[in-house]
């Protein structure tokens, strides 16, 4: 201590101060002043005026204060004090901060008449390295405590280290001794016998160990040369030098070897789940050098192959992937073929990636594809059945569609030739031309019905919408006159012309046309009107409406489908063949019932305009 000054060679509060603020916050500095103001009054006894004793305590609050702000505001000092960053902060800004401070604390104390020139000297030298000292021992420490407060009492210490740390504090007493003990040694020369059991204690237990074996070294220090002939000498600051040396270079070391343990018990926790990873993995992860040599293989390797460990390992990869090297060294997935243990050979999908460095190794990833080429060639066999049975499907479909269709020119064929036999006049004359009219249009409705439903396709040719409507009715006024049923025509669209297939539309008129006869048999009579108007641009619609009875509310969601009918011999199939034809061509077909009564079926054809426009 230089006196009567209260300067001491070594303050730990320096070091409690700042820690307090550095976890507490800042906030709290109006403590720290108090306490500090107290100090000074009850345990310095600085013999001063009343402002110089309240001006000592206040720049040292400042200067504490002004330190941790800066640690923990741009420096972002981590209070878990594990990083070698933060040994170099702490450092530096204690430093500089301390030395202000001491600065300050000599220019306070410079106003007592009784400081001379060689106590100033010795009262900022002093404080500075007192004051630097307590923060680099004690700071770290507290915050040590502090972050691991809740496991230091935790965990559990064995015999091993117990007689470790035993051996490592009576060394570290053995080196005091031999400096301080024997009269006829200088401490100066064997001071630096201190820094083995320091680094010692650093090496083997870190941060945790530096901290602790350089306040006990401090506790040590302190307690030799309290009592010494060194006590008041010129030698006080030299050893706060060589302290404080010790302190910051065990500080460094500590931290270094934290930081090592962690690295590698990061690297050991990363590989350990990186080899879970592998070892789980459903897939076949090998290993290989630049020669081909399988180094490593994981379980799912061994069970894609069927072999042991023993046997993959330094065996070549051509004996389990014979084209492995036709395949070439790249990133891409491959599909290769394997070979099992027992010589079968199974398709196998591979991807090859590189580990980089020297040696450079190649990393293959194996997966067996049994199942999915399995799975592949079933649903292909499933698919071919599907398609046979829709094929089945679509032969039943025409086979019903050319029973419908072919029912009527067929009965009007057999009516015209029975009427041939019947007559031999004139008007006998002209039924063969109707026979092989209507025999005709039956082959024309076979001919296009397989087409269409063999591939869908239809045969457009460019058709007069009067002479389409012609065309169809013609064949029906005769039917109509025998049920006493009026067909009419209302042909808004004459010069309109249609790019159609004219036997599938003529079909679909015919049998719509047939259908209103049909429902307005037995009824006395009535009336079917067959209009064309314009529906949209490109688009004409043509209308099939009777004023027979109308369809039933029950049936009316099942009219377009196949084989849905309520006629006694209807196949089901005359409104659902009607809708393909139609939609086959770009239209569409709907119906309605008028208020005036009836039905009225409607479909919409493409005239040849639209087709100009589209190309």
């Amino acid at each position: 201590m230089v006196r009567p000054f209260s300067v001491t060679p070594w303050n730990p509060s320096a070091g409690l101060a700042l820690a307090f603020l550095l976890v507490c916050g800042i906030r709290y500095w109006p403590a720290l002043a108090v306490a500090a103001l107290a100090n000074s009054l009850l345990l310095r006894g600085l013999p001063a005026a009343p402002y110089t004793q309240l001006l000592g305590p206040l720049c040292l609050t400042a200067g504490y204060l002004a330190m941790a702000a800066i640690l923990r505001g741009p420096l972002r000092f981590h209070l878990a004090f594990d990083r070698l960053g933060d040994v170099v902060k702490l450092t530096a800004v204690a430093a500089a901060g301390t030395l202000l401070i001491a600065v300050a604390y000599t220019a306070v104390l410079n106003t007592l008449e009784t400081m001379t020139t060689q106590d100033r000297q010795a009262v900022l030298l002093r404080f500075w390295i007192g004051h630097l000292i307590g923060i680099v021992i004690n700071t770290p420490l507290l915050l040590l405590l502090w972050a691991r407060r809740r496991s230091m009492f935790s965990a559990r210490v064995n015999w091993r280290f117990a007689v470790e740390t035993g051996t490592q504090a009576a060394c570290v007493m053995l080196a005091l001794w031999i400096i301080f003990g024997p009269r006829w040694i200088d401490p100066y020369k064997f001071f630096y016998l201190l820094f083995l059991p320091v680094i010692w204690i650093a090496t083997r237990h870190g941060i945790a160990g530096a901290v602790l074996g350089t306040a006990g070294l401090q506790i040590g220090l302190v307690a030799i040369l309290v009592d010494s002939e060194y006590r008041a000498g010129t030698g006080i600051t030299e050893f706060q030098f060589m302290m404080l040396a010790l302190a910051i270079a065990a500080l460094f070391l500590g931290m270094v070897v934290t930081e090592h343990r962690a690295a590698r018990e990061s690297l050991a926790r990363s590989d350990s789940r990186l080899r879970t990873i592998v070892a789980t993995a459903p897939d076949g992860i090998v290993t290989i050098d630049d020669r081909g040599t399988i180094l490593a293989a994981n379980p799912a390797a061994c069970r894609i192959f069927d072999l042991a460990p023993r046997q993959l390992d330094d065996s070549n990869i051509t004996a389990i992937l014979p084209a492995f090297e036709t395949i070439g060294a790249t990133g891409d997935t491959c599909i290769i073929e394997g070979l099992r243990s027992d010589g079968r050979h199974f398709p196998a999908e591979l991807s090859i990636g590189h580990t980089g460095g020297s040696p450079d190794l190649r990393i293959a990833v194996i997966r067996d594809i049994s199942r999915r080429v399995d799975t592949a060639h079933r649903l292909a066999e499933q698919q071919e059945e599907l398609a046979r049975a829709a094929r089945l499907a679509a032969a039943g479909e025409m086979a019903a569609a050319l029973a419908h269709e072919l029912h009527q020119p067929l009965t009007a064929i057999r009516s015209y030739a029975r009427a041939a036999q019947l007559q031999s006049d004139a008007a006998g004359r002209a039924l063969p031309a109707k026979i092989e009219s209507e025999a005709t249009r039956a082959a024309n409705v076979v001919q296009r019905l397989r087409d269409f439903f063999r591939g869908g396709t239809s045969r457009l040719e460019t058709v007069g919408t009067g002479s389409l409507i012609e065309n169809a009715l013609a064949p029906m006024h005769e039917v109509a006159a025998k049920q006493n049923v009026a067909l009419a025509v209302a042909n808004n669209c004459a010069k309109s012309e249609l790019l159609i297939d004219r036997v599938q539309i003529e079909t679909v008129l015919h049998s719509l046309v047939h259908n209103a006869i049909e429902a307005m048999a037995g009824t006395g009579g009535g009336r079917i009107t067959v209009a064309a108007m314009a529906q949209d641009v490109g688009w004409i619609r043509i209308t099939v409406a009777d004023n027979g009875p109308g369809i039933d509310p029950a049936f009316a969601d099942r009219v377009f489908e196949a084989f849905a009918t309520t006629k006694a011999t209807g196949t089901g199939m005359g409104l659902a063949m009607s809708r393909s034809m139609i939609e086959a061509q770009g239209g569409r077909i709907w119906f309605d019932s008028p208020a005036a009564g009836g039905t009225a079926f409607h479909f919409t054809v493409p005239t040849i305009l639209l087709h100009e426009a589209v190309a």
